[in-house]
């Protein structure tokens, strides 16, 4: 083996490395239909494998990087797009009571193209009021005052809400942003969360919702321990049904591309040092 074929499996190696231990990411196309149903079950069904959440796992599961079309129950088509994230609020019957998802950043053409379609949702909002908020965008990009957002009101079953918000992204500045909240029939308040973590919903049962651990690597950080915070109990809340019982969404989380670089690193210098010694005890 020559000293060239040495450089070349060396520099080709960690190529082949990654891909045999990284983890494959497919967009796969799904098609998420609310109009016949709000169910775990039917997001399951519409080949998502959603996750609990943690420190949500009674109440909350979510899914992240997916690219599917979204069926409101008005029959009204969310065209297919790249999901950035989707978090759901489950009741023990299996049904959801919420569904905020979010899209990845978009260009200013791609955000117009998106909300375009649901202008009609809420009367009285015109295709010029989207065109002169996407130019204050456009002439100031990162200090723009304002939003835009087209919606049903409270009173309607589900209430919906399509919006944009803020990437920080020069190039990408908006993310679509599309909440459902349901009121159930019974009312919420004869539904609870479970008990414990959610359940698989049926012909699910074998299938894991734990979160991948590439996904889980962000922690929330540790809170600083005082003698005062000793000395209070500290109290977690959960949703209520009284209100809406969906937490907030973190949508400043950054998204962790589960690199597995070290590993990667270590077999390519130990493999490299076996092909060297061998060449060198060719040579003598």
């Amino acid at each position: 083996m020559s000293r060239k074929q040495v450089v070349g499996l060396v520099l080709v190696l960690p190529m082949l490395l990654l891909g045999m231990v990284s983890p494959t990411v497919e967009g796969s196309e799904m098609s998420l239909d609310f109009s016949k149903e709000h169910t775990l079950k039917g997001i399951f069904d519409a080949g998502m494998r959603p996750y609990r959440e943690p420190h949500s796992e009674r109440f909350q599961v979510g899914v992240e990087q997916v690219t599917a079309e979204i069926k409101l129950p008005s029959g009204m088509l969310v065209k297919e797009r790249e999901w950035q994230s989707m978090q759901f609020t489950v009741v023990d019957d299996g049904r959801l009571t919420s569904a905020q998802m979010r899209s990845n950043p978009l260009t200013l053409e791609a955000a117009r193209d998106a909300m375009l379609p649901l202008l009609s949702i809420e009367s009285g909002v015109s295709i010029q009021a989207l065109d002169a908020f996407l130019e204050k965008v456009r002439e100031e990009i990162f200090l723009y005052e304002g939003e835009f957002h087209v919606g049903t009101g409270k009173k309607q079953n589900p209430m919906f809400l399509a919006a944009f918000s803020r990437t920080g992204l020069k190039n990408s500045p908006l993310a679509l942003r599309v909440s459902l909240e349901w009121r159930l029939d019974p009312p919420k308040a004869a539904k609870g969360f479970y008990k414990d973590p959610i359940p698989p919903p049926p012909g699910y049962e074998g299938v894991s919702m734990e979160k991948p651990p590439f996904q889980a690597e962000a922690q929330a950080p540790t809170p600083e321990v005082t003698a005062e915070t000793q000395a209070k109990p500290r109290l977690v809340e959960e949703p209520q049904f009284a209100a809406s019982p969906t937490p907030a969404m973190d949508t400043n989380k950054p998204a962790s591309s589960g690199f597995p670089v070290v590993p990667v690193a270590i077999l390519t210098a130990v493999i490299a040092g076996i092909v060297i010694y061998l060449l060198r005890r060719k040579s003598t």
